[in-house]
């Protein structure tokens, strides 16, 4: 390969040492010493971040159970996966609800995700592992709160913990223990998005390839793969099964299937923008969006390098080259993630940015047999460049160094509701939201107030009205409105809603319920919210 002859003209002698290892090693220190304590100023000053969007609505959830006991599915309407609700009924019981709460389970997220890559991505070196995790942690960062705590950055952890058990390759635990825990953490990743089992195939398979390797096994099939893979089936099913016992225990796994069954075809087809379309108008956005990549197309050149040095390096490096082959299929699975789920979110694409920054971090391995010094320091500054070369991610730290506040309308509208609640609030009052991310639930959450109803949002009551399913939803929870008589309704005005054929942006038989039955009591026209109270 004439890419290969121009890195490697030549390969040491064996025994040689490679005299600008050291050199590269300063280099790399002085380069990523610096980033480091950058990432861990914007860190601590990430601290300030407020909760807003969706996981405000999550906590809350959280909030049900752990306060009022309510389980998921029988008592509230909700159409994620039930993982989601064990994590943050837990999560709220240890770091509870606040704002600061929120940042300290998100920094625990992101050490427990660094910690757990470090174990596994050391094989193919300190500072691939290093320069990984700050390129991940540097473009997490830099979305901002609203992508903090989203449900691909939490799952991140097991997947990760699965590829540690993978690549191992110790004795003991033996390959069984290790299969077994595969499949766990798979089963644990499931129970918060579903098709994340997309990587469950390579993942084992790179298992059984290390499995084989130890061995010295010729063949690819025999008694012990077939062990291994039931091994890590009953290790994906333990906690999918514990969790479905647990849900057909208290009532609540036959509303589960319901809403899986009836209303997940119904969200999936929507667009981003919550617009139903067309066949093949939504082919056309699918194939569109996909390509579109969230815009980190810029990654792709350090990450294609990355694979290059670590394929096309020294022979003392080939045998990392399964792991490598892995994570280039991980990588590609989960880019067709956002696919699957039919929406193409910032969020969304964390788990391909990950797999991504690992191939990119492959720039800065160890190159010994690089015969020019600038063939070395090429890699890194192609990775610099891709990653931390980006001037609005450096403004927004400037800012936050400056001390100005990350800002949101919507964290404004929930301030402003939370306040008006704090003062009139009473004991047994119960409160309604008519909305989705808009604020409302940061509201009830900052002062505790009771859901009146099964629907902490209504998004589901404006789009497919002629589904007998949406039919019957919209039924139960204007019966629910009658008998619970809520004090409060929060309604938030400024909102995407859904759009296309079947839709509506009106609820004319809650909006006869609010007119004859309540009366606006607050409003602030200019952040989109009104406030109604019931009459007496």
């Amino acid at each position: 390969m004439v890419l290969e002859r121009i890195f490697y003209a030549q390969a040491p002698p064996p025994g040689a040492s490679d005299r600008s290892g050291t050199g590269m090693t300063r280099l790399f220190l002085l380069l990523f010493i610096p980033l480091t304590l950058a990432l861990a100023l914007d860190g601590a000053l990430n601290m300030k971040w407020r909760m807003f969007h969706d996981y405000p609505t999550m906590a809350y959830y959280g909030f049900l159970m752990n306060s009022l006991h309510w389980v998921p599915y029988r008592d509230f309407v909700d159409m994620n996966m039930p993982g989601n609700h064990v994590f943050n009924a837990w999560a709220g019981r240890i770091f509870g609800y606040s704002d600061l709460g929120f940042r300290l389970l998100d920094m625990t997220v992101l050490a427990l995700l660094i910690a757990s890559t470090a174990l596994w991505l050391r094989r193919l070196g300190w500072k691939v592992a290093w320069a990984a995790m700050a390129a991940f942690t540097f473009l997490y960062f830099a979305n901002g709160p609203i992508i903090a705590l989203q449900r691909e950055y939490i799952l991140l952890v097991p997947i990760s913990l699965s590829l540690w058990a993978a690549t191992s390759g110790s004795v003991r635990p033996g390959p069984g223990a290790r299969s077994f825990a595969v499949g766990l953490c798979f089963g644990a990743a499931f129970l918060i998005k579903p098709h994340v089992v997309l990587g469950l195939p390579i993942v084992f398979l790179l298992l059984v390839l290390e499995e084989r390797a130890r061995r010295g096994s010729p063949g690819w099939f025999g008694s012990w793969m077939i062990g291994l893979a039931c091994l890590t089936g009953v290790g994906f099913l333990l906690p999918v099964g514990g969790m479905a016992f647990s849900l057909w225990r208290n009532g609540g796994l036959g509303p589960f299937i319901e809403m899986a069954r009836n209303y997940w075809p119904l969200y999936t087809r929507m667009t981003g923008g919550h617009e139903i379309v067309s066949a093949a108008e939504r082919t056309t956005y699918l194939w569109k969006s996909y390509w579109e990549f969230n815009g980190l197309q810029g990654l792709f050149t350090p990450a294609a390098l990355g694979v290059f040095l670590m394929l096309a390096n020294a022979p003392a490096l080939r045998p990392r080259r399964r792991l490598v082959a892995a994570l280039l299929l991980l990588t590609f699975v989960y880019s067709l993630y956002p696919v699957l789920a039919g929406k193409f979110w910032p969020y969304h694409w964390l788990v391909f940015l990950y797999f991504l920054c690992v191939l990119a971090a492959l720039c800065v391995v160890d190159q010994p047999g690089a015969t020019r010094r600038i063939l070395k320091i090429f890699p890194y500054a192609a990775f610099l460049l891709a990653v931390f070369v980006q001037p609005p991610m450096w403004r927004a730290l400037a800012h936050q160094v400056r001390g100005e506040v990350y800002y949101d309308e919507k964290i404004e509208r929930g301030d402003a509701m939370a306040a008006f609640l704090r003062a009139r609030l009473r004991p047994g009052d119960r409160v309604q939201p008519l909305d989705w991310t808009g604020g409302t639930h940061q509201a009830m959450l900052a002062v505790r107030a009771e859901l009146a109803t099964p629907f902490l949002v209504d998004s589901c009551f404006y789009h497919d009205l002629s589904n007998p399913f949406i039919q019957r939803l919209r039924r139960r929870f204007l019966d629910s409105l009658q008998a619970a008589k809520p004090r409060f309704i929060l309604r938030v005005l400024k909102r995407d809603m859904p759009r296309g054929p079947d839709t509506t942006s009106h609820f004319l038989e809650l909006e006869e319920v609010l007119y004859t039955q309540y009366r606006p009591v607050a409003a602030d026209l200019k952040l989109g919210y009104i406030i109604y109270e019931r009459r007496p």
